[in-house]
């Protein structure tokens, strides 16, 4: 590896997954379509590591074309720091949060159809940039 920076890193470095990826000082995750029904679920999970922080942008979105409510938390280690929730009748194309993701701290955003039990995908991603 070249220049001391991270390596890619991940199961799957160009798809989606539940992990982030390294390019140099850079990272990205995408989690693909998860369906969410009317119970919490898991729509992207990992850990930042003990050395570096994280500044980075998360944007969810959904194309699922009624009008379910769709939420969205933010976890940082089994804390709540963020949620919004918006109706998807009216939801635009993405919804984006800029956020310091702290060191050695576990991440995780959950997604829920509020409107219904009908399973409506909703897709995460996330851009950003580490700092040691």
């Amino acid at each position: 590896m070249l220049g001391g920076g991270n390596p890619v890193g991940g199961a799957n470095p160009t798809g989606t997954g539940n992990t982030l990826n390294y390019i140099g000082e850079h990272v990205y995750a995408h989690s693909g379509a998860v369906e969410v029904n009317n119970t919490d679920v898991t729509l992207i999970e990992f850990d930042v590591a003990a050395n570096q922080y994280i500044i980075a942008k998360i944007t969810v979105g959904s194309k699922a074309g009624t009008g379910d409510d769709l939420s969205y938390s933010v976890f940082v280690d089994d804390e709540l720091v963020y949620g919004a929730y918006d109706a998807l009748v009216n939801m635009s194309t993405q919804n984006a949060l800029n956020i310091l993701l702290p060191p050695q701290s576990k991440i995780r955003i959950e997604g829920r159809n509020l409107g219904s039990s009908v399973a409506r995908a909703m897709e995460v991603v996330i851009v950003g940039r580490v700092y040691a």
